[in-house]
Formats: structure tokens, C-alpha cells, sequence
């Protein structure tokens, strides 16, 4: 008898106990975002050649060529600002783009400051035929002249930027950049750069989806007051 009441004292106690366990919540595992492919190939070559013919972007030839598409405003200065940095060994007879190219530097340049305090560094810009030649020279890596394959620096609408600790930063950004069609990337590891040729179809959507001036002004406003 004293047994049984002792079983029941037991389960007395235990019952209630157990019912304010809250039970085990199920895990659920979120699956990573895929990374998208940057690495420079002949594809992405090729890709960029036929993006310059569709648009029908001219190589420029020599410094004579440049200096009229300067004075003409088909090349503009690359930006040079609180967000973007001119390599200095750079010669500043080559610090130029499309201003296509200069809008996405300059956005590009803005948003890496906004979140890591630090500005963008353009290595490379636009390059002439005669150019492209000295530094194939002395430079391995650098892309031919003639071909499905030559590099598009010749068109203006090219930039090298500088990769280092926020590689993986740039790979976020430039990725779906890629994947919308808006520019072709290639990833180089032999020199840290991501060299990134910007469309027309870059500009084109900015165009499509601007904002008043009045809103973008006090955007700017507050950028500058952090």
C-alpha cells in the first residue's frame, strides 16, 4: 500500500513538471545564396567583343583619336572623388572613360563608402591600340589587339578596380550586376583587379528608374552630413 501511494506521489509531481517543457523548436536550415561565377575566361572575352560591336563602340587607335574623343566629350575624367581613387602610376593621358562607365564608378564607388569607409581604386581605364601594344610588351596578362578576344579597354567602357580584403564585397555587388546583363566581369588573380566592362544598358535603366533632382539633392545631403 505504501508502495502505490509513493508511485503516485511520483507521478504527482513529475506530471506537471513535464508539461512546462517547452517542446524542441524545429530547425530550419537556410540554404546560401549561390555564388555567381566571376572568373575571367574567353567566354567573358568574347562576350565583351560582341557587347562593343552591338553597340557599336569604337577602338581607339592612338593618342591623337583619344585627345578628339576628349575634346568632342565622347571620353570624359574618370571620377576622382570622396569615393573613387585614381591609381597615381595611372598616366593621367589615360585617366578616361564612357560617362556610362564614369556613372557606374560613381555609384559603385559611393554605396563600398557608405558600408566599409573606404573608397573603390581604379587601376586601368581606357587604352589605345598603341597603348595596348607597349604593354603587352612587359605585361603577360595584358589582352590582345586583334580578334574575338581583344580586350575592350580599347572602347572606354573598361575599368580595372583594385581587389584586396573586400574582394568578397565587390563579388556581392558586381554578381547580379552581371546576371541582369547589366556588365561582363572577369576576375583576375594574377593581378588583384576585377575588370568589369559596363553596358549601355547600365545607363539606360538608371535613366528608366531616376528620381526627381529634389529627392536626389537631399540624398546627397545626408550622405555628406554622416
Amino acid at each position: 500500500m505504501r508502495s502505490i501511494l509513493t508511485l503516485c506521489l511520483a507521478l504527482f509531481i513529475i506530471g506537471p513538471a513535464s508539461a512546462l517543457v517547452a517542446p524542441h523548436p524545429k530547425t530550419t536550415t537556410k540554404k546560401p545564396a549561390k555564388k555567381i561565377n566571376l572568373r575571367g575566361s574567353k567566354a567573358v572575352a568574347r562576350k565583351q567583343n560582341e557587347v562593343a560591336d552591338r553597340e557599336h563602340l569604337t577602338r581607339i587607335t592612338n593618342k591623337k583619336q583619344l585627345q578628339r574623343f576628349i575634346k568632342d566629350g565622347i571620353v570624359v575624367p574618370l571620377p576622382e572623388n570622396l569615393f573613387v581613387k585614381i591609381d597615381p602610376k595611372l598616366p593621367e593621358e589615360y585617366r578616361y572613360c564612357l560617362p556610362c562607365t564614369r556613372d557606374f564608378l560613381n555609384d559603385m564607388g559611393q554605396k563600398h563608402f557608405l558600408e566599409l569607409r573606404r573608397p573603390i581604386y581604379v587601376n586601368s581605364a581606357v587604352r589605345t591600340i598603341a597603348r595596348q601594344k607597349e604593354l603587352r610588351r612587359i605585361n603577360g596578362n595584358a589582352g590582345p589587339i586583334n580578334g574575338p578576344y581583344r580586350t575592350s579597354h580599347l572602347t572606354a567602357s573598361t575599368v580595372d578596380i583594385a581587389k584586396g580584403e573586400e574582394a568578397e564585397w565587390f563579388r556581392d555587388y558586381l554578381g547580379p550586376l552581371k546576371t541582369r546583363d547589366r556588365i561582363a566581369v572577369a576576375e583576375e588573380f594574377n593581378q588583384k583587379v576585377f575588370h568589369v566592362m559596363i553596358f549601355k544598358s547600365y545607363c539606360d535603366k538608371k535613366v528608366k528608374n531616376k528620381k526627381p533632382k529634389v529627392k536626389a539633392k537631399v540624398r546627397a545631403k545626408k550622405i555628406f552630413s554622416k
